[in-house]
């Protein structure tokens, strides 16, 4: 449990500390401008341990859009408050991981219709 930290602050503006074993990123995606998403990939890469892992944690529609209705809601909502926010699918999610050096991407659906983690 020493080893689990919470690091309050801007995840576009603050410096995040390095060799990490894991990082989490819950909710960020759908709430940040679109734009953003590829280098908190980046810096995620950078800023974990050799074999570190990054969790991916947020409203995703499939990667032909076509659902699920409660995901592209949530979405939509978000974008109401980011307009700039993209709406992230999985398959765009895996590429930014491994044009970042992420390998063994892994996806699961967490609340059911809503939610996956990548």
């Amino acid at each position: 449990v020493d080893r689990i930290r919470f690091i309050p602050g801007d995840a576009l503006e603050a410096a995040w500390p390095t060799g990490q074993d894991v990082i989490l990123m819950s909710y960020l995606f759908s709430g940040i401008p679109g734009g953003e998403v590829p280098r908190l990939i980046d810096y995620a890469f950078e800023c974990l341990s050799v074999g570190g892992h990054i969790l991916v944690h947020d409203f995703m529609v499939e990667d032909d859009r076509t659902g699920p209705p409660l995901a592209a809601l949530w979405q939509l909502q978000h974008m109401a408050f980011t307009p700039e926010a993209r709406s992230v699918t999985p398959g765009w999610l895996k590429e930014r991981m491994e044009n970042a050096g992420f390998r063994e991407i892994r996806e699961e659906e967490m609340v059911p219709g809503m939610t996956r983690l990548v």
